[in-house]
């Protein structure tokens, strides 16, 4: 902030604006430095987006990657309980896989992505047989099954910190952070001497 009322005591605080997509705003700088260049040029190209369907018996989560952004779009969670008989267990299974079907179909309407099926356990290879057997047009659509030790929102967070994503998408924005930030926390408990942070 270069100019503002004394009674604020800015004057030289650095500000953040938050701005939503359609807003227009002009910046002016005498001289941008090529990192800054770069960083806007990279900001301008939109990532491919990827829906994560995170689950096993018990819960399922899906999640839209798309640039720096995870937006949950559903949770869902099963009424599949180990009490039931094996033709109870198998008639629960359907209609969750239905919900976490029809779940995807909508998102999928107004989406066009890649989708990624994570998850412990055999959940994910029988939902990816039910996809077959209801919906066999989306399974084109399915680019990645593989295994995390969590289901629901915390296997999508997983399958981002473990590089699927990365693996998927060469380019995520979101997945290049993470990448970033575990490579940093690594060298700081290996080598703490090749690492700098504080508030400045």
């Amino acid at each position: 902030i270069t100019e503002a009322p004394e009674e604020f005591n800015v004057k030289g605080a650095h500000h953040t604006l938050s701005l939503t997509e359609g807003s227009k705003i002009s910046i002016v700088k005498e001289e941008w430095s090529k990192y800054h260049l770069e960083r806007l040029k990279k900001a301008l190209i939109e990532d491919e987006p990827v829906t994560i369907i995170s689950l096993d018996s018990d819960e399922c989560c899906l999640a839209v990657i798309k640039d720096y952004n995870i937006n949950i779009e559903a949770e869902i969670k099963s009424s599949i309980s180990g009490k039931l008989s094996f033709n109870e267990r198998e008639e629960e299974a359907k209609k969750y896989f239905s919900t976490i079907l029809n779940v995807l179909s909508s998102l999928l309407s107004k989406v066009n992505c890649k989708i990624v099926v994570v998850g412990p356990g055999f959940a994910k290879e029988e939902f990816i047989k039910f996809m077959k057997s209801k919906k066999s047009d989306l399974i084109n659509k399915v680019v990645a099954v593989k295994n995390v030790g969590s289901s629901g929102l915390a296997g999508v967070y997983e399958a981002l910190r473990v590089g699927i994503i990365r693996e998927v998408l060469k380019k995520s924005k979101i997945a290049e952070e993470i990448g970033l930030v575990e490579e940093f926390l690594k060298m700081i408990v290996t080598n703490e001497n090749l690492t700098s942070f504080g508030l400045d």
